[in-house]
């Protein structure tokens, strides 16, 4: 007996301890619909689950910028995720997936401990940045202050709420799959988590 599908706007995603919380997707069945718009001359707001799904995993195959799958801009997943500087940097290239607000080394970075740091931070580097923030306890300049700013591991671990587009995650998930940091890796098997992911983007792993 197949499986009945059932779509909707609303979906609160998978969480992962100290990596991903608060998930959630918005506005799936609406996106598919409006997929349909292009060869109907009226609005079908009755279109069965079944049918949409379908044209779906039809139009997720499409290659990025052939216009047939630009209803994933239309999906939106937001979440709380916390990564590491440097990925971060890296994060900042995907113009559809936006910061909405993040925890701010410039403000707080006195009041992060030794284990706001990935652990794959050098202890060394650490221990050196630890003594800097009490030199400047004991002398609070503001060349000391620059200087721990400065001096602060790309390894520093900051939260940050996102919002992005499924068009963006399937950029991410094709391109960092298989990357380097381990975190990029942790984010690609957690988008693999999210309802219908597959068929959206055509991913057939």
């Amino acid at each position: 007996m197949s499986k009945i599908v059932e779509l909707s706007d609303y979906y609160e995603l998978k969480s992962i301890d100290g990596f991903i919380s608060n998930a959630k997707m918005y506005d799936l069945k609406s996106s598919l619909i409006a997929s349909g718009f292009p060869m109907r001359p009226k609005v079908d707001y009755n279109e069965v689950d079944d049918k949409l799904l379908n044209r779906c995993k039809k139009l997720g195959k499409y290659p990025i910028g052939a216009g047939e799958n630009n209803f994933l801009k239309g999906v939106v997943v937001n979440l709380d995720i916390t990564l590491p500087v440097k990925v971060w940097t890296e994060w900042e290239r995907y113009i559809f997936s936006p910061i909405v607000s993040s925890s701010s080394s410039m403000h707080k970075i006195l009041h992060f401990d030794l284990d706001s740091f990935s652990e794959d931070t050098d202890n060394r580097v650490i221990s050196l940045w630890n003594t800097l923030r009490e030199e400047y306890k004991e002398n609070p300049t503001n060349e000391k202050y620059l200087q721990i700013l400065h001096s602060t591991p790309v390894g520093l671990k900051l939260t940050a709420r996102v919002s992005c587009s499924m068009m963006s995650l399937r950029n991410m998930y094709n391109q960092r799959k298989n990357h380097k940091l381990k975190e990029w890796r942790l984010f690609c098997d957690w988008c693999l988590t999210i309802p219908y992911f597959k068929e959206l983007t055509g991913i057939t792993e």
